[in-house]
């Protein structure tokens, strides 16, 4: 699995289609995983769902930012969390910003 991390709108999509994955495939894509914690998944329960994916998405969180809420927080670490258990299994991890790509692993 490829995860790739960046912010809102920093080109992951464009990115991942300049390695030739079809960021509509979503048989092999998972855009935005994220989504999974807001929608109640605990970190790990997210990951594991993920793993049988060719690439993966996450919109970076965080940052230095400081969430207004407690609740913010909480979820902001919660993906975090998934998104460190992604990294640990993932066989490339890039991160993104303006359609580029910075191998980090």
């Amino acid at each position: 699995m490829i995860l790739i991390q960046g912010g809102v709108s920093s080109g992951k999509k464009t990115f991942l289609s300049s390695l030739g994955i079809d960021p509509t495939d979503a048989e092999r894509v998972f855009l935005n995983a994220e989504r999974l914690i807001l929608e109640g998944k605990t970190p790990q329960e997210a990951a594991a769902a993920l793993q049988s994916r060719d690439a993966v998405t996450v919109t970076a969180v965080g940052n230095g930012v400081m969430a207004a809420t407690g609740a913010q927080r909480a979820a902001i670490s919660e993906i975090e969390t998934m998104s460190l258990l992604l990294a640990k299994t993932a066989s490339e991890v890039w991160y993104v910003t303006a359609g580029l790509g910075v191998k980090i692993k």
